[in-house]
């Protein structure tokens, strides 16, 4: 059950990483 959150953590933390990173490139 742990593992599973914290899976899930990381797969948000990488999802909201790359949409911010698009968010920079598109303003550039």
């Amino acid at each position: 059950m742990i593992m599973k959150s914290l899976f899930m953590r990381m797969m948000l933390k990488s999802v909201w990483m790359g949409s911010t990173l698009r968010f920079h490139f598109q303003n550039m």
